[in-house]
């Protein structure tokens, strides 16, 4: 289920930079768009932290089953991959909250 939350997420975003090019939400793509780009970046935010609390439950998994040292870079990869896609999400969202104000 978390894979096609994924990847719908992913579908939604290159739509969304396409669309920017275009013209629509004033270059921010759907994230632009009234009240659906908050919900758009709150469910980015939502998705990226449960990713994150998977991460760490396969890290605690792969520790439990006694996973050879030299695999550990991969987690810690997918680790920061989430990390860094959680930053943006919560960037997006903020800047978003921003520009309303003005």
């Amino acid at each position: 289920m978390i894979i096609v939350a994924i990847g719908s997420f992913f579908r939604n975003a290159v739509i969304s930079i396409v669309a920017s090019f275009m013209g629509v939400g004033g270059g921010w793509g759907f994230y632009g768009v009234g009240g659906i780009g908050i919900l758009l970046a709150l469910f980015g935010v939502g998705l990226a932290s449960f990713s994150l609390m998977l991460d760490f439950q396969s890290i605690r998994q792969a520790i439990s089953m006694g996973l050879p040292e030299k695999e550990s870079w991969r987690l810690a990869f997918g680790l920061t991959v989430t990390l860094v896609w959680l930053y943006l999400e919560m960037l997006r969202l903020f800047a978003i909250i921003a520009g309303r104000r003005d």
